[in-house]
């Protein structure tokens, strides 16, 4: 019986060997077939990719001159690979200036932080206004900026909190006031464990914590003054 389990085996492997061209031949078949339909999706991403890019700029740069940055030149340079990678086959670099006598260049090498932080606003906005997002959360995007800056990326965010849930983490007061509803973090050491708390804070707490903002630990009376009219202002 092994004998013959043995030999059956054997003739498998004889046909597998004697089929191997043919199977290796309609693989890559398969291959070149999928590798065509990739390529040309990966073709016609790139070329709206392409096409949309100028509109979005501008989309970008509108929204830039609303934060105090009138003199943007945002520009995506798009170039076709010869590789197909997870994204397809788009090599695609963000140039960046904020000053009209300077050409824009890599933004890695051309933005500061404060510039940063409203150019990805901005690019969050346009991003917004496309897919329809849930929630949508910041982490101090008001990095490097403040005075009347701080006040319209507060007013941008506001506009935002329209059409989606937007979550803001700040410590700025402009930006603070915008908002319709405010939780305070604290953190507390005990027992070498670290607890975290979050508050909901009332309409009068609201203003205690955005004067606390403008004038540290010792809330002064025109700090108090300036928090309301910062909060009571945008409602």
């Amino acid at each position: 019986d092994q004998l013959f389990k043995l030999q059956n085996d054997l003739k498998l492997k004889i046909n597998s060997i004697q089929n191997f061209s043919k199977d290796l031949d309609d693989l890559l078949l398969l291959y070149n077939k999928k590798k065509n339909t990739l390529l040309g999706l990966a073709n016609k991403l790139h070329e709206k990719r392409f096409s949309r890019a100028k509109n979005i700029s501008s989309k970008i740069e509108d929204i830039l001159k609303n934060l105090k940055l009138p003199h943007t030149k945002l520009v995506f340079e798009i170039n076709k690979t010869e590789e197909l990678g997870p994204d397809g086959n788009t090599d695609l670099n963000l140039l960046f200036s904020a000053n009209s006598s300077i050409p824009p260049i890599a933004i890695h090498q051309a933005a500061s932080g404060g510039e940063l932080s409203r150019l990805m606003l901005a690019l969050q906005k346009v991003i917004s206004e496309k897919k329809k997002l849930p929630t949508i959360l910041f982490d101090e995007i008001d990095t490097g900026v403040s005075g009347d800056v701080a006040y319209k990326l507060g007013k941008l965010l506001e506009s935002m909190s329209k059409n989606v849930q937007l979550i803001a983490i700040t410590h700025l007061p402009q930006v603070a006031a915008k908002a319709n509803y405010h939780f305070k973090v604290t953190k507390k050491n005990s027992s070498n464990r670290v607890n975290t708390k979050v508050t909901c804070l009332s309409s009068e707490k609201r203003v205690e914590e955005v004067a606390r903002l403008m004038s540290g630990e010792k809330i002064s009376d025109s700090a108090i003054e300036t928090a309301k009219d910062l909060i009571f202002s945008t409602l």
